[in-house]
């Protein structure tokens, strides 16, 4: 399974002009209008090696950028996916990115990233 991430969340200009200030208030809209979690599944369901439980934190918006003559932008998203396996008490951590083109239409941002995984698989 490797299909496209689509996030929508509902803007308006102010907050698409702070945003270029501050990314971070980015994840603040993702996580107050449910699609954080929508993201959170996406990524779950691409990995093909589900062993130790990944979960996904630390989650942090990094190269906002946004043209508003095109009313297009562009952003990526990183964050840890963290493993704990059971039967040895082992954990792993690793820090991943998803990059996202936005398009804002009227007051709604919609996102649309595809998610690469960067391992190797025997």
């Amino acid at each position: 399974m490797n299909e496209v991430s689509e996030i929508n969340i509902n803007l308006n200009d102010v907050v698409i002009q702070k945003l270029l200030a501050t990314p971070a208030l980015l994840l603040e809209e993702l996580q107050a209008q449910g699609q954080l979690a929508h993201l959170k599944t996406y990524l779950f369901a691409t990995l093909s090696n589900k062993d130790g439980g990944p979960t996904y934190t630390n989650f942090q918006v990094k190269n906002f950028s946004y043209t508003k003559e095109h009313n297009k932008g562009k952003f990526r998203i990183s964050f840890d996916i963290e493993r704990t396996y059971c039967c040895s008490d082992m954990e792993s951590s690793r820090t991943d990115y998803i990059d996202f083109d936005f398009q804002v239409v009227d007051t709604v941002l919609n996102a649309q990233a595809k998610y690469f995984i960067w391992e190797l698989s025997n």
